[in-house]
């Protein structure tokens, strides 16, 4: 059996979606409390206020591979892109899913991201443009 390391607190809601960044100094979280946090992954502290822009749940997050933004999926159809450093949204959302988005990552090369729907599509996207 696995010693926990440490709990994370600070969200208010279910946390939908996790993960490390590539060089494992920080962890991302999305919750259906509307936020998406990084937190440090020594001291388990928040780095940074939540972002917070969106009025559905987050149902997934992801790193790009360099660690300099996120991608996050919602359940208003939309994917967002992040700048890791600064916490501001790069960019307007990613458009084009009928349905909340369930899933999504980053291409091994940061060029592009792929996501998953409710609407039983997957989609991929230009990560600079937003665009499929």
């Amino acid at each position: 059996m696995s010693e926990l390391c440490q709990t994370l607190l600070g969200h208010s809601s279910y946390v939908k979606s996790v993960g490390y960044s590539p060089d494992g100094t920080r962890i991302l979280s999305g919750s259906w409390d509307k936020t998406v946090r990084q937190w440090d992954a020594v001291t388990g502290q928040l780095i940074r206020q939540p972002l917070i822009e969106y009025t559905s749940w987050i149902s997934s997050v992801s790193y790009s591979p360099n660690g300099d933004q996120i991608i996050s999926g919602c359940t208003d159809k939309t994917l967002r892109q992040w700048d890791t450093a600064t916490g501001q949204a790069i960019g307007p959302p990613f458009i084009g899913h009928t349905d909340w988005v369930t899933c999504l990552c980053y291409s091994l090369d940061g060029t592009r991201i792929v996501s998953g729907s409710g609407d039983r599509t997957v989609r991929q996207w230009d990560a600079v443009t937003g665009q499929p």
